[in-house]
C-alpha cells in the first residue's frame, strides 16, 4: 500500500511485550501494520488491515489483543474493516455471535492487560484504556490530539 508522501498522515504505535503495531491515520481511514514504521520508512508493507469510517456517523471501534507467539488479533466491532494480504502476525477477527463478543468483552472489563481499545477519537481511546488498565504502551503523535 503506497500512501503519497504529500498526504497528511499520523502515526500511532501500540506495543506489548516487544510486539509493535503501527497505525497510520489518513482522513477517515486507518491502516494497521505489524511492526514499527514511520514517515521515513522506505515503504509500508503490502499486508495490513484497513479501517474505513467515513460518513456522518462513521466511527472506528475495535480492539488489538496481543497474544502469545507474537500474534496480534484485531477484534473488529463497528464500521468497515478489511484485511489486505496475509500478515504473519496480525489478523482480523470478528465474533460471529454478539453474545460471544459480550462474554469476551465482559471478561476483560477493568483489566485489559494485553488488550487495547482502538477508536478514531484518540482522546476517548486513551481514556477507555486508562480506565481499564491496559498494559499496552501507546505512543501518540506529539502534535495536537484528535
Amino acid at each position: 500500500m503506497a500512501l503519497s508522501s504529500c498526504e497528511k498522515r499520523e502515526f500511532i504505535y501500540y506495543e506489548y511485550d516487544g510486539t509493535v503495531i503501527t497505525r497510520v491515520n489518513r482522513d477517515a481511514e486507518s491502516y494497521f501494520y505489524y511492526g514499527r514504521y514511520n514517515e521515513n520508512s522506505s515503504a509500508l508493507p503490502d499486508e495490513y488491515i484497513r479501517a474505513e469510517y467515513a460518513g456522518f456517523d462513521g466511527i472506528m471501534n475495535a480492539y488489538l489483543v496481543f497474544e502469545k507467539g507474537r500474534k496480534v488479533r484485531f477484534v473488529e466491532m463497528y464500521d468497515y474493516f478489511e484485511q489486505i494480504g496475509n500478515s504473519p502476525g496480525l489478523y482480523l477477527f470478528e465474533y460471529k455471535e454478539n453474545a460471544d463478543f459480550i462474554k469476551w468483552h465482559d471478561s476483560i472489563a477493568g483489566d485489559y492487560d494485553n488488550s487495547v481499545f482502538i477508536y478514531n477519537v484518540t482522546d476517548t481511546e486513551r481514556l477507555v484504556n486508562q480506565r481499564n488498565n491496559s498494559k499496552v504502551a501507546v505512543e501518540y503523535p506529539k502534535q495536537a490530539k484528535r
